[in-house]
């Protein structure tokens, strides 16, 4: 990777030795600047690899060069260069590691703003290494003395940056495998740093409850569902309960499926024409209004009669739209209801 020494604003327009290596540099990142051309000319091409390595490393995602810097060559994107070739040529922190806490760990060192700029960063207050069970939430806090930074940035299993460069904390949800948290700051073009590793093991086998799962027993007509994952009428209305021919406009009718809980509920239609079963098709609940879904459909010109019941299931993970006639997430069977065409307006 290349590695430039750069000490000024770059923007649009700028030219010579250190555009030149801006431009190495950007070449040589997975993806940021394919077009790999070092002219030493700030252009466009340039300036939209810069933006991708912005938006990459969480100093900018939209903007401008005037508005926000987004595109523009300043201290927060050369100090972030600077973490990358850092990284790239090490793998590893430039200070020694924090040692590892005792069962009972002293209390965290006063940083003078008299010394030089220092950092503390911590895991579930612990300078780690840390070790927790899968799906645990973990809390990660940092202590920055009292220096004018001008920027830290997250590294290795860790991304973003800390707008502003405080100190402060952060709650990781549901940590899944073990890592490595790094915490990169600068001052001026001195950076120091800090890293916690996380041993994840996997999480103790619960007890298994006697109370039997309510999803995987047979489906029941017209019975209500109300269990762990919320509950739905599983009831089905249809109106109007017939139409005769009108000369405008073919006949409709509109069908519901109710249900009570406000996020989203999979189920299938059965549709029975004059007896025979034509179609079988998915469709899904939605909350916004009164909690149900309706459907208008508009049918032939001719006599018939319609009947559709529906099947309802939990899983939320399958591609919408297609058949779960044998669905073990399948919880409940609406009732059939009924609609007419009639061939006249007189009954």
């Amino acid at each position: 990777m290349a590695c430039p020494n750069l000490t000024r604003t770059l923007g649009r327009g700028a030219s010579g030795s250190e555009v030149a290596g801006l431009q190495a540099f950007l070449a040589g990142l997975p993806g940021i600047y394919p077009e790999a051309l070092t002219t030493g000319f700030f252009g466009p091409l340039t300036e939209k690899a810069l933006q991708r390595f912005q938006a990459e490393r969480g100093i900018a995602y939209s903007g401008s060069p005037a508005f926000n810097g987004f595109g523009l060559l300043g201290p927060r994107t050369r100090a972030m260069i600077n973490v990358v070739c850092a990284e790239s040529s090490n793998g590893s922190a430039v200070l020694t590691p924090a040692p590892v806490s005792s069962p009972t760990p002293p209390p965290s060192p006063i940083i003078s703003a008299s010394a030089g700029p220092q950092m503390d960063l911590k895991i579930n207050s612990s300078d780690g290494p840390v070790k927790v069970f899968a799906g645990s939430d973990i809390t990660i806090s940092w202590t920055l003395s009292n220096h004018a930074w001008w920027y830290c940035g997250k590294l290795r299993d860790w991304s973003g940056s800390i707008i502003p460069p405080v100190s402060g904390s952060e709650v990781i949800p549901k940590i899944a495998y073990s890592k490595i948290f790094k915490l990169n700051c600068y001052v001026d073009n001195v950076a120091t740093e800090d890293q916690v590793s996380v041993e994840v093991v996997p999480a103790p086998t619960p007890t298994p409850t006697p109370t039997p799962i309510t999803v995987s027993s047979p489906l029941r007509a017209e019975v209500p569902y109300d269990g762990p994952f919320g509950r739905i009428d599983c009831a089905t209305s249809v109106w109007p309960g017939s139409v005769y021919y009108l000369e405008d406009g073919p006949p409709t009718v509109r069908w519901q499926v109710s249900s009570t809980p406000t996020y989203d509920w999979d189920f299938y239609w059965h549709e029975t024409v004059d007896g025979v079963e034509t179609k079988t098709y998915g469709g899904t609940t939605f909350g916004d209004v009164a909690n149900n879904v309706s459907k208008l459909e508009s049918y032939e010109f001719k006599t018939m009669k319609i009947k559709r019941y529906a099947d309802v299931v939990i899983d939320q993970n399958h591609a919408p739209y297609a058949l779960y006639s044998a669905s073990a997430d399948s919880i409940c069977r609406t009732n059939e209801v009924e609609f007419e065409i009639k061939t006249s307006r007189t009954p």
